[in-house]
This record gives structure tokens, C-alpha cells and sequence, in this order.
């Protein structure tokens, strides 16, 4: 055997006992264990544009869960589609628990209105927590004869459809709490869709429209500037920006909430160690006092829900805005 074959077969033969060494060694180390949740930054996807009450929402969540972790979270905000944008990014990305998304009950809602989207939410997404509910104030333009809801409904039957509302489109839950409001109270209100909330809001303070049902936060704003008057508040308690706002109840209509909730959810095959992880430290993070009150400062009302609560109302939702959305006209009975 020649001097160079030599040297091949013994250098392979090291090689293979380097390997097998090491093979033996990790072993005789044990299993690797993971890092613990989590070992890098976590983006939380907010699917509409800055300045929404998800959006600011989700910055405050951002920042203290920062602090808690030890990592960096960052918020991305994904537009369009009505929320399927950002949300089929989030049901799509790993299901490690480092991308989740800022979810609201209007794309519930935009499921039983819009069908054909391109994921199924109801399977393709895993509920982790519910941080807050954000409730709507009924407001009138200045220019709008009416200091109290009686007057408005009473304005409104003196000239059936000629007072109109806006909304930032068909489905919104600003448009469901006009819709049912005028049902209940028996009035004739024409709607006008914007295509953007700002817009509404917008219309609303110049005089475009008549009223609207906004969040508290804006409610707040306008008001001090005189451009609008507010009425009364959906919600079933009274709520922080507005204590001397009477509830539905209390104005001797029925009770009924269209809040719009906003919770974080993953995408359906993340751990769910790792969800319940992140459900019990935004709970923590959001009982804070001074995170509470920057809850309210956003317009929302602090009403959390742990990992298993927020399952239930997450699928319990669906069919119940579909009941919502049959009565009031906005898709037929038969679906």
C-alpha cells in the first residue's frame, strides 16, 4: 500500500473518532434544553394603521411587556383588507409564539360579512388573551336640535331618514351600534359609510354627518373643542372619560353592548405553554395602576380575559355577531 493511501484511510478513521466522540459526549450531556420564552425579540402585528385604539393599545402592552421579558417587542403596524393583511401574516409566520397579532372584534365581524378571505380565523389563529373592551359614546353634531337622547329620537321621528350617521364602513361596530339603535328605538337613520374611521370622525365634527358612535377618547376630544354633544354611552357600566354619561340602560332603552374587544392571538399551532405564558403576563403587565390608567387615557375599559375565558368568547363570537348582523338586515337570514 503506498505511502498516500496510508495517510487517506488513517485520517479517516480520526475523523470517524472525532465523531463518534462527540456523538457520545452530547449524549452523555443530556437533552438540550429550549430557552425559555422568550430567548428573542417578539413582533406583535397591529392590522390597521397608527392611531387607532388597537394601535395605542398594543404600544402600551408593547412597552411593558419589554420591561418584563427582557427583550425587545416590537409593533408592526400591517394595513388593508380590511385587517386580512396583517392578520393572514400572523396566522402564516412560525408557531413559535415570536409573531403575534393585535386582534379586534371587527374582524370577527368582517368574517361573517366577508367569507371568502384567504385564512379561516376561526382555526387558523389561537386566542391567547383579551386585554380590553373599547366603548362607544352615541354624538351629535353641535348643529343637531337635540341636548338628550329623547330629543334625538324624537327629532328623528318628526323627519323619518333625513338625519343620517357615519361609520368607518359597512360592519364596523360603530355601524352595528347605529343599526341597532334606530331598531330599538324605531327611527329611520340613513347611513353614511367612510372609508376610513378619521374620515368619520371628521364628518362628524364638521357637520357632514348628523351623529355617530365613536370612541371615548375622540368623544372626549371633540366635546372639549364644542364641536359635538354626547349623548349617552353603550357600554353596560358607566365608563372613566365620561362618568356623568348615562348607559342605554339608563336612558330606559335596551342593554346592549357593541364593544369592540382587542386580545392577542398566534397562530393555531403555537405551544400552549407558550400562550398561557404570554396570557398571564399581559394580565399582570395590564393590572398595573398606572398602565390602568393609560388603558383609559386610550378610550378603552380594562375587562381581561385569561387564555381559557378568552377561547370561549373568541369562538362564541362568531355566532353571535352573525345573529347580530341577520337581525339588523346586513346578510340574509338564510346564512
Amino acid at each position: 500500500m503506498s505511502l498516500t493511501a496510508i495517510r487517506i484511510r488513517t485520517s479517516a478513521w480520526l475523523r470517524y473518532i472525532g465523531i463518534t466522540l462527540s456523538i457520545a459526549a452530547a449524549s452523555a450531556a443530556g437533552p438540550v434544553r429550549a430557552q425559555p420564552y422568550p430567548a428573542r425579540p417578539v413582533t406583535i402585528v397591529v392590522p390597521l394603521s397608527g392611531g387607532s385604539a388597537t394601535d395605542g393599545m398594543t404600544r402600551i402592552l408593547a412597552e411593558q411587556l419589554s420591561k418584563k421579558w427582557g427583550q425587545g417587542v416590537i409593533v408592526l403596524n400591517k394595513p388593508g383588507g380590511s385587517g386580512t393583511i396583517g392578520t393572514t401574516y400572523v396566522a402564516r409566520s412560525p408557531a413559535d409564539g415570536y409573531t403575534l397579532l393585535a386582534m379586534s372584534s371587527n374582524q370577527v365581524i368582517g368574517d361573517s360579512l366577508l367569507p371568502e378571505r384567504p385564512v379561516d380565523i376561526k382555526t387558523a389563529l389561537r386566542p391567547i388573551v383579551s386585554i380590553g373592551g373599547v366603548p362607544l359614546v352615541l354624538c351629535v353634531n353641535d348643529a343637531v336640535p337635540a341636548n338628550s337622547v329623547q330629543g334625538l329620537i324624537d327629532l328623528a321621528k318628526s323627519s323619518p331618514g333625513r338625519l343620517n350617521y357615519g361609520s368607518p364602513g359597512v360592519g364596523s361596530t360603530a355601524h352595528i351600534a347605529a343599526a341597532l339603535f334606530a331598531r330599538q328605538t324605531s327611527i329611520a337613520l340613513t347611513h353614511v359609510p367612510y372609508s376610513a374611521v378619521s374620515q368619520a370622525q371628521s364628518g362628524l365634527a364638521s357637520g357632514q354627518i348628523d351623529l355617530m358612535f365613536i370612541i371615548p377618547s375622540v368623544a372626549r376630544q371633540l366635546a372639549d373643542l364644542g364641536k359635538i354633544r354626547c349623548l349617552l354611552t353603550n357600554s353596560v357600566t358607566r365608563i372613566p372619560l365620561f362618568p356623568d354619561l348615562p348607559t342605554m340602560k339608563e336612558t330606559g332603552l335596551s342593554d346592549f353592548e357593541v364593544d369592540d374587544w382587542i386580545g392577542l392571538v398566534g397562530p393555531a399551532g403555537m405551544p400552549e405553554e407558550v400562550a398561557r405564558k404570554i396570557s398571564a403576563d399581559v394580565l399582570e403587565a395590564i393590572a398595573k395602576p398606572d398602565v390602568r390608567k393609560r388603558i383609559e387615557n386610550v378610550g378603552m375599559i380594562e375587562k381581561p380575559l385569561p387564555y381559557d375565558e378568552f377561547i370561549s368568547r373568541y369562538h362564541g363570537d362568531f355566532s353571535r355577531w352573525l345573529h347580530v348582523l341577520k337581525e339588523i338586515g346586513l346578510i340574509t337570514p338564510t346564512r
